[in-house]
């Protein structure tokens, strides 16, 4: 697992901070990647998670252009389901993948939020905003100081919005959750109202 976290790590070395533009159709300019908790506390939520995110990018006119979104899941490791991309079919393909993953594992943000800015890096535009929204029911199992560390960092030099949407649960630490994200960008929920909280997160500014 250190290995893995290493050669991502490594991996951000070309990645550059970009000023953010809007467009003059309302919404961002944008890349987006859901960043969404699959480990083993999640299993039974699946189909609750899989009818949010396509309500979720139903909402937008996603293009190579304008709007692009990817989905990448975590749980002791993380897993790219969609890379950026302008095509809602190929992004609602991906979601539908998760009714069959098995959710297990701890809950590693770190190595998530890390597969996220490598698709940045991967698939980098000029002058566009990126945002991470995390979906998760609880705090960083591994590397929790790490996270912290590096979510600032991206926060801070990079210009990365983190927008974050914690699900209720009995050992959840939504304070945790909460600092890891941009100001004023985070809600809470729980599994059943999911598609409505991400309804809330307001990108088009």
């Amino acid at each position: 697992m250190k290995k893995l976290v290493l050669i991502l790590i490594l991996s951000l070395f070309s990645y550059e901070p970009t000023e953010s533009v809007t467009s003059t159709g309302g919404c961002l300019d944008i890349d987006i990647i859901l960043l969404v908790d699959l480990s083993g506390s999640v299993d039974i939520k699946k189909d609750f998670i899989v009818d949010a995110l396509n309500a979720f990018v139903g909402r937008f006119e996603l293009s190579e252009t304008t709007m692009r979104m990817g989905m990448v899941s975590f749980n002791s490791e993380p897993h790219v389901f969609s890379n950026l991309t302008g095509d809602v079919n190929q992004l609602k393909e991906a979601f539908n993948e998760i009714k069959s993953s098995y959710c297990r594992g701890e809950t590693n943000i770190y190595s998530g939020l890390i597969a996220s800015t490598n698709q940045f890096r991967e698939f980098k535009r000029e002058n566009i905003n990126k945002m991470i929204i995390l979906i998760s029911d609880g705090a960083a199992s591994m590397f929790r100081k790490e996270t912290l560390d590096f979510a600032e960092e991206l926060k801070g030099i990079y210009g990365i919005k983190i927008c974050g949407v914690y699900v209720r649960s009995d050992d959840g630490e939504p304070d945790y959750l909460t600092t890891l994200c941009s100001a004023d960008c985070f809600v809470l929920s729980d599994y059943e109202s999911l598609r409505e909280a991400l309804e809330r997160l307001n990108i088009c500014l």
